[in-house]
C-alpha cells in the first residue's frame, strides 16, 4: 500500500504559525495513516492512489544513505533505483546511484547516472570529479577535460566558501589522486528537519532564493519528499522560475498523486499561465481528495473566481 501524507505541509496556510509550533518531518517522513485519515493540511482522507509507488521512496533514499555509508554497494544501488523510478530528475539520487555503481568498480554503467544528476543539477561538483575520473579510466581523456574545467569554475567562485575541500577534493578525484569514496553530505534528520523549518520561515519571509537552499539541504537528508518538492516548486514560481516550477509540482505528485499542497499550487500555476480550464481539472481533483472540503481547494477556488 502506497504511504500517502501531508504530513510536512502542515506549513501550506500559516507558515508562521506553522513554524513556531515546530512543523517537521517528524523524522519518519512520510506517516502512514492506518485509518484513512486526514493529513494535517486540511479535512478529508488520504486514500491509497492507484497509480504512485507502492513503496515509500523517502524511506528508500534513506536506506541507500545508509547502504551507501555502510559499504552495501549493491543494496544501495537498487534502493536509489526505485527512487529514480519515481522522480528520475532527483539529482541527488542520480549522484548516489552513480557512486554505488562506481564504488562496485562499474565504472560504464556509473557513467549515465552522474551525466544525468550534472543534466539536472551542474554545481554538483562530486559529480564532475568522478565522472572524469571514469573517462580517465576508461580511456577517453579528452572528455574528462571539460569536468576539469568545470571544477576549476567552481573552485574559483567558491574560493573560502563551506565547500571549499570538498571541491578540492573532486579535482583529486578526477586526476585519479584520490581513490576514497564518500559521501559528501550531512545526513541527520535533526539537520534535514531544520532546514525545512528554516526554508518555511525563509518563505514567510518573501527570501524565496534562500528557502531554495534550506529546501536542498532538507532534501539531501530526506530525498524527493512532495512537501519538499512542492515548497521547491512554490518558490520557483515566486521567482519567476514557472517551467521549473512545474517540474517540481509534477515530481511531487508522481511521488503523491493526492497530495493537497501540490495540487493546489499546480492549479495558481495553470490560473497565473491563463489555463483555467486546467486550474479547474486541479480543483476537480481536490474536490474528490478532500471529501468534506478543505482549505486548499477554497483557496484554488478563489483564484479561480477572480481570474475569471
Amino acid at each position: 500500500m502506497k504511504q500517502t501524507t501531508n504530513s510536512m505541509f502542515c506549513c501550506s496556510r500559516s507558515l508562521f504559525v506553522a513554524v513556531l509550533l515546530g512543523c517537521s518531518f517528524m523524522s519518519n517522513s512520510f506517516v502512514a495513516s492506518a485509518a484513512g485519515g486526514g493529513g494535517s493540511g486540511g479535512g478529508g482522507f488520504n486514500r491509497p492512489s492507484q497509480t504512485g509507488p507502492s513503496f515509500d521512496p523517502v524511506a528508500k533514499y534513506q536506506e541507500g544513505i545508509a547502504a551507501l555509508q555502510s559499504g552495501e554497494n549493491r543494496k544501495a544501488e537498487k534502493a536509489f533505483r526505485k527512487v529514480i523510478s519515481v522522480n528520475k530528475k532527483h539529482a541527488k539520487s542520480q549522484y548516489f546511484l552513480g557512486l554505488a555503481l562506481y564504488q562496485q568498480e562499474k565504472f560504464k554503467k556509473a557513467k549515465k547516472p552522474f551525466q544525468k544528476a550534472l543534466r539536472y543539477d551542474d554545481t554538483l561538483f562530486s559529480a564532475h570529479g568522478y565522472l572524469g575520473a571514469i573517462y580517465k579510466k576508461t580511456n577517453k581523456i579528452e572528455k574528462a577535460e571539460p569536468h576539469h574545467q568545470s571544477l576549476l569554475k567552481i573552485k574559483a567562485e567558491c574560493g573560502e566558501c563551506k565547500d571549499k575541500a570538498g571541491i578540492e577534493r573532486a579535482l583529486l578525484r578526477l586526476n585519479e589522486q584520490d581513490q576514497q569514496s564518500s559521501i559528501e553530505l550531512n545526513t541527520s534528520r535533526e539537520a534535514g528537519d531544520r532546514a525545512y523549518i528554516d526554508a518555511v520561515s525563509l518563505i514567510n519571509k518573501g527570501e524565496y532564493q534562500q528557502a531554495l537552499w534550506s529546501l536542498e539541504a532538507s532534501a539531501d537528508v530526506f530525498g524527493p519528499h512532495p512537501d519538499i518538492l512542492t515548497y521547491q516548486g512554490f518558490a520557483n514560481r515566486k521567482l519567476g522560475n514557472k517551467d521549473l516550477a512545474l517540474e517540481f509540482y509534477q515530481a511531487a505528485l508522481s511521488v503523491d498523486s493526492e497530495h493537497r499542497g501540490a495540487n493546489e499550487y499546480l492549479g495558481e500555476y495553470y490560473v497565473e499561465i491563463g489555463q483555467i480550464d486546467m486550474a479547474k481539472k486541479q480543483l476537480s481533483k481536490l474536490e474528490s481528495i478532500c471529501s468534506f472540503g478543505c482549505e486548499e481547494a477554497e483557496e484554488l477556488r478563489r483564484w479561480i473566481d477572480a481570474a475569471s
